[in-house]
C-alpha cells in the first residue's frame, strides 16, 4: 500500500503533501510570506520549500 506524505518516515525525514507544497511555493512567489512562515503554515520542510523555488 502506498504511503502518504504526512507525518514522519521511519528514517526521521518529514513527509509532506504535494498540494501543501504547491500552496507554500505560490505564497512565497506572490510575496505573501517568507520561507519560514510558509513552511510552518503549510507544514512543509523549509529546506525542501527553498529547493522548489
Amino acid at each position: 500500500m502506498p504511503k502518504s506524505r504526512k507525518g514522519k518516515k521511519e528514517n526521521g525525514r518529514k513527509l509532506w503533501e504535494k498540494g501543501s507544497m504547491e500552496e507554500a511555493v505560490a505564497a512565497v512567489r506572490d510575496g505573501r510570506m517568507g520561507y519560514l512562515k510558509a513552511s510552518k503554515q503549510f507544514n512543509v520542510p523549509r529546506s525542501t520549500l527553498f529547493r522548489f523555488m
